[in-house]
């Protein structure tokens, strides 16, 4: 079955402008609607992290502050959206039922941003989210990309910050390493697989079901490449993934969150730390 239903998440962050032009060249390319969110926490789900220990004055400072910011990050995120959709070619088309393929629908809610998030992202084909500098201070940018991966049982696509390009599909690397989750990341990435031209797989050759993983690509009629990659001993396993990509020009990573804790603690520290650092191509991942 095709992907008709794209959500793109925003909050007017640096990664805003890669991820709106990413989901909108994705959404021309699969003929999809792209429904925007922009959402944020409020001051009353932010205070309690900030401290309860605040006079009432800086209290009230820190609430204006970030009302204004959440206004410029919208109105940021709505200029952004005109001049991408123009660029596009793409109408927007707010009511439901929606009849025109591609267009987008644009939606504000500010609140708890883990609620909101969840509660859209579970109705929804796949998901684009904007990721950010790893050294950028910016929590609701985490916990956004937390909650769309832990919480919503869908694909999501990580686009670049500074993405710039106009998708399209031709050459994915899969990372493999026999986990569920890489199988559900396969699965969700078919859309994207069945316009490409080959598939690199990534991993180690000794542990990959090669004959099977040749056999189900072709039913695809896709051409599949090996490049071996011990994913245990190598040192720098994610700077070697991000070369690997970047010497073979690949459009897109496919990979399984290959995690035991919390996103935010495999993000900053672990296999794909590199990866998500450097590499200049949007990633699909799945749990």
């Amino acid at each position: 079955m095709s992907k008709k239903s794209i959500l793109t998440i925003v909050n007017g962050n640096t990664a805003t402008q890669g991820a709106i032009r990413l989901s909108f060249s994705i959404s021309k390319s699969l003929k999809a609607h792209n429904k925007i969110l922009f959402t944020t926490n409020t001051p009353q789900h932010t205070l309690p992290i900030i401290g309860e220990n605040i006079s009432r004055p800086v209290m009230d400072d820190i609430i204006d502050t970030i009302k204004e910011k959440t206004s410029e990050a919208t109105e940021a995120t709505l200029n952004a959206i005109d001049i991408t959709s123009k660029e596009f070619n793409i109408n927007k088309q707010q009511d439901v039922p929606i009849q025109e393929f591609p267009s987008y629908s644009y939606h504000k809610h500010l609140g708890n941003l883990t609620e909101i998030v969840a509660n859209h992202g579970r109705m929804t084909d796949f998901i684009v989210v904007g990721r950010t500098n790893l050294n950028d201070d910016d929590s609701d940018a985490s916990e956004l990309i937390e909650t769309a991966i832990f919480q919503t049982g869908h694909s999501v696509v990580l686009a670049p910050s500074d993405y710039s390009g106009e998708y399209e599909p031709k050459k994915i690397a899969f990372l493999w390493r026999g986990s569920l989750e890489g199988a559900r990341a396969l699965t969700g990435a078919l859309p994207f697989i069945e316009q490409a031209d080959s598939v690199c797989l990534i991993g180690n050759k000794r542990e990959m079901p090669i004959d099977e993983m040749k056999h189900y690509f072709s039913c695809h009629r896709i051409e599949v490449q090996v490049q071996d990659l011990d994913l245990d001993n190598t040192k720098n396993v994610g700077e070697e993934i991000a070369r690997i990509c970047d010497d073979n020009d690949m459009d897109m990573l496919v990979m399984g969150a290959y995690v035991k804790g919390r996103l935010r603690n495999w993000i900053f520290g672990g296999l794909t730390s590199n990866v998500i650092e450097e590499i200049k191509i949007p990633i699909l991942m799945r749990i």
